[in-house]
């Protein structure tokens, strides 16, 4: 799927938080980073999980926030504690390449072959970056069906908690 238009436009009015960072050295501003928040994961997690059920997929899901960080990790029952890692891929892909993580793979080429030498880049469909007013808030990734079901019950995610 060519990146996904809805890459979580505007997704997270009000379910995001900013952090104000440190003093930039010798100007005396402060920078902010806008974070996907654990209300808005819940909201995703809750959502990608019904895509699923319906389905048929017992899948993992992982959100991490701007810096990587993990803010939800949700395993259905069934699902293999082995997916948790690349769901977690996924989602770092995703955010690190600002885009699907499965659009880095179409076609392969010599560039992402040395991506796959970089920890934790995993080049396969399922992982979306999280955007609020054009800004990367995070992303989400998700394992346990063929990587175009891990892709779908993302997008079905974004796209259930936009409509709200």
């Amino acid at each position: 799927m060519k990146a996904f238009a809805l890459t979580a436009a505007v997704l997270l009015t009000g379910l995001i938080t900013v952090d104000a960072g440190a003093a930039e050295a010798g100007q005396g501003t402060t920078t902010s980073q806008a974070h996907i928040n654990l209300s808005a994961a819940e909201k995703l997690s809750a959502a990608a999980q019904a895509h699923a059920r319906a389905k048929g997929f017992n899948l993992v899901f992982v959100v991490i926030d701007a810096s990587g960080n993990t803010v939800l990790v949700s395993r259905m029952d069934g699902a293999s504690p082995l997916l948790t890692d690349v769901a977690r891929r996924k989602a770092v892909t995703a955010l690190m390449m600002q885009q699907p993580s499965g659009d880095i793979a179409n076609p392969p080429t010599l560039g992402t072959v040395k991506l796959l030498g970089i920890q934790d880049v995993l080049p396969v469909r399922g992982g979306i970056p999280l955007r609020d007013n054009g800004r990367i808030v995070g992303a989400m990734g998700a394992s346990g069906a063929p990587a175009e079901e891990d892709e779908a019950a993302v997008i079905a995610a974004v796209t259930a908690v936009l409509s709200k």
